[in-house]
């Protein structure tokens, strides 16, 4: 038997069900499966894994997608928590959100009528956390923890916390953060005069820093 060459990616059945596969143009989820294979499947000296050199030539070249159409699904899946971006030189690099989640076969498990009512019961729950934004909410408690921890100026703690817990979905811009910030923190912009330009972590928060693009 011939050996299938450069590995597999794994796509679930949900991607049937998924914004970019239903509702948006085909060009879109062409962009989005040509990004999940070209990823890294294991770190190495360069990338981690889920992540990418890219150039939009060649995205152009292999889905046929105009450039105008790549920046708009770009824009689009940046806003979706799918994917992050840094600027390289002569392209960029393109990091796949929850690739580990996605891509791994043992997160993978038939739904048998007990696993479907556990599923049901905890998106029941997840559902009532997700309105509940204050301290009692152990979504926001854990992530905001985690950021303070990380986050190179803590100053305003209280209203870093408060300004938290106004941010939609923090469990879905945390993997965001993961892979931004350290890429912040070596910038130019952050580090002269001893970090004297590292905004406030309040700051950070509300005006979703995060997204800015780096340089340097």
């Amino acid at each position: 038997m011939t050996s299938i060459h450069e590995g597999a990616t794994i796509w679930a059945r949900q991607t049937l069900e998924s914004e970019v596969f239903s509702n948006k143009p085909d060009k879109w989820f062409k962009i989005w499966f040509y990004l999940i294979n070209k990823a890294n499947y294991k770190d190495n000296q360069k990338f981690k894994r889920g992540q990418a050199f890219i150039k939009y030539e060649w995205i152009e070249e292999s889905t046929k997608a105009t450039k105008h159409q790549i920046d708009h699904f770009m824009r689009w899946a940046k806003e979706a928590s799918m994917l992050a971006t840094q600027k390289a030189t002569r392209g960029m690099v393109v990091t796949i959100l929850n690739y580990d989640r996605f891509q791994t076969l043992d997160n993978y498990k038939s739904d048998t009528e007990s696993e479907l009512k556990a599923k049901q019961k905890r998106n029941r729950s997840d559902t009532i956390l997700k309105k509940d934004k204050n301290e009692k909410n152990p979504i926001y408690v854990q992530n905001f923890a985690l950021f303070w921890k990380n986050y190179p100026r803590k100053e305003a703690k209280k209203v870093a916390w408060e300004s938290w817990v106004k941010v939609g979905e923090p469990e879905s811009i945390i993997e965001k953060m993961r892979v931004i910030l350290p890429i912040q923190m070596e910038s130019d912009q952050w580090t002269k005069n001893n970090g004297e330009f590292i905004p406030l972590p309040a700051t950070y928060i509300n005006q979703e820093r995060w997204e800015d693009e780096i340089h340097g």
